[in-house]
């Protein structure tokens, strides 16, 4: 658990929880200022039988009233689903453009654009790709407005040889710059690696560096 100053009120909580059953889960929640009640809710899940599963929830204020559900799930029988919910007022003036398109040369991709107001400047970009020599890659951008500077970039590849990594960056106004950079890879060999980097301002400085390493149990 991270938190920093009330005033800020930038709170940032990180579950990690490990079982043979339910394989891997990472739990990531921000709230900025009671006010604003910015949430984000990441939940990573790996088994054998259902495959690789994404839930990402983004809900604002109550009187807004924007959730974002993004649902991955890949099986054999099924193969790969994606079910994505957004639901807000009609006086803002909400804009979705969502393009799919589907060749076997160009594989899939998943472009989705969200823009608010102008004042408030508010965009989503989601970008999923699918190859067989880079695998799975999912990128995620969200920006608030100039002043705030609120960028979310989440971005999942896969690949046989390097495995799997998830980069996080959350980034503040330009002065408190705040950063956080989540990696995550799985290899045979050095098996599971959880990187966590936090950077405040310049003048202080601030870093905290997180690494857990599992590796397979000879028997």
């Amino acid at each position: 658990m991270i938190s920093q100053e009330e005033k800020e009120g930038m709170r940032i909580i990180l579950m990690i929880s490990q079982e043979e059953k339910e394989g891997m889960r990472i739990n990531l929640m921000i709230s900025q200022e009671e006010k604003e009640a910015l949430r984000s809710y990441l939940m990573i899940s790996r088994e054998e039988k259902e495959g690789m599963r994404i839930i990402l929830m983004i809900s604002q204020e109550e009187k807004e009233g924007m959730r974002i559900i993004l649902m991955i799930s890949q099986e054999e029988k099924e193969g790969m689903r994606i079910i994505l919910m957004i639901s807000r007022t009609e006086k803002e003036g909400m804009r979705i453009n969502l393009l799919i398109s589907q060749e076997e040369k160009e594989r899939m991709r998943i472009i989705l654009m969200i823009s608010q107001e102008e004042k408030e400047g508010m965009r989503i970009y989601l970008m999923i790709s699918q190859e067989e020599k880079e695998g799975m890659r999912i990128i995620l951008m969200i920006s608030q407005e100039e002043k705030e500077g609120m960028r979310i970039i989440l971005m999942i590849s896969q690949e046989r040889k390097e495995g799997m990594r998830t980069n996080l960056l959350i980034s503040q106004e330009e002065k408190e710059g705040m950063r956080i950079y989540l990696m995550i890879s799985q290899e045979e060999k050095e098996g599971m690696m959880i990187n966590l980097m936090i950077s405040q301002e310049e003048k202080e400085a601030l870093r905290s560096y997180l690494m857990i390493s599992l590796e397979k149990k000879k028997e």
